[in-house]
């Protein structure tokens, strides 16, 4: 795929990332780079603004500090044992969601990813927003052109996503990682991660041919805390910041789903979903717009459906739909 030339800030940030704790002086940088010393000292300005931790030092230059986490395409591409992405990285975006399908109507090809450290009109299912605060999450949305079985049903991809997620989580951090049907990653009781896919149909064929498949990570908990009406819901998954975590997030998740993905692994995705249920032998409340409803769920189907029993013990089946569920005590 065609990249976009870097600019002396991305080129300048490459050489640092790739470099971790050696410092080069400014006439280093300025010779590696092709640009003025005055350039170097705006340019790492800005990347200091943006959450990089650069020490500067008399007599030996500027670092980047091996504890920095700070999002970078170098920083993933360390991790990645392939080059199948075409991997862009933000600091600010209103969705990207949003504009990845933008870029898909402009002709990116599958395996275009973008990645930001915030957003400023995250959205969830059914046009909800999601809280997408800056430098304590991931936001990541990947272009896919399915083939096959997954372009008939399109669903398995939020069940590919949410398998691969909690593997990743458990790989990284050692916690364990559950699912709340249909696209919700729970850890410690607490909501972690929420999943949307969004998709297009071709007409002639009736088959998906873009989808945009975002994931919505919360790698640390907020400086000052979620609000109010998330306080008591949401988690994150690390509780003191590690180096390189949200590079290696992605990097780990991008590869785990890309390997059930092209494999068109569904069994073995849907088996470990169904494993992963936080809701079988849960009671739960249906919401379907204004409708209540309490039912016990039984067991996650071949579909990955809810398979729920009402008061009178009468058995039915849930599909992905508008219908939400929400855990009762």
């Amino acid at each position: 795929m065609q990249k976009q030339k870097l600019n002396s800030k991305d080129t300048l940030l490459n050489l640092l990332e790739n470099n971790r704790g050696r410092y080069f002086s400014g006439e280093e940088l300025a010779n590696e780079l092709g640009i003025s010393r005055s350039m170097i000292w705006k340019n790492i300005s800005l990347l200091r603004s943006e959450g990089y931790n650069i020490s500067a030092a008399n007599n030996r230059g500027y670092c980047l500090e091996q504890s920095s986490d700070v999002l970078t395409e170098s920083g993933i591409r360390k991790y990645l044992s392939a080059n199948q992405f075409d991997i862009n990285v933000v600091h600010t975006i209103e969705s990207t969601n949003a504009y990845v399908q933008e870029q898909a109507l402009r002709g990116k090809s599958q395996g275009f990813v973008v990645l930001a450290d915030e957003q400023t009109d995250g959205k969830g299912r059914c046009g909800r927003s999601f809280y997408s605060p800056n430098a304590s999450g991931l936001y990541m949305s990947v272009l896919l052109q399915p083939s096959g079985e997954i372009a008939k049903e399109p669903w398995i991809v939020t069940i590919m996503t949410a398998v691969a997620m909690c593997e990743t989580i458990e790989e990284l951090t050692g916690k364990s990682a559950k699912i709340k049907w249909f696209n919700d990653i729970f850890v410690e009781g607490k909501k972690v991660c929420g999943i949307l896919t969004q998709g297009t149909l071709d007409i002639e064929s009736g088959l998906t041919n873009n989808i945009v498949l975002g994931v919505g990570l919360n790698v640390y908990k907020p400086i000052g805390g979620f609000p109010a009406e998330l306080s008591g819901v949401a988690g994150w998954v690390c509780d003191d910041q590690q180096e390189d975590m949200k590079n290696k997030l992605a990097a780990v998740f991008l590869q785990k789903f890309w390997s059930a993905y092209t494999q068109q692994l569904f069994l073995i995705s849907k088996e470990k979903y169904r494993k992963r249920s936080l809701v079988i032998g849960k009671k739960l409340t249906l919401i379907d717009g204004v409708k209540k409803e309490s039912v016990t769920c039984i067991d996650v189907d071949d579909r990955c459906r809810l398979v729920v029993t009402d008061w009178l013990g009468k058995e039915k089946t849930i599909s992905f739909g508008n219908i939400s569920i929400r855990l009762e005590n």
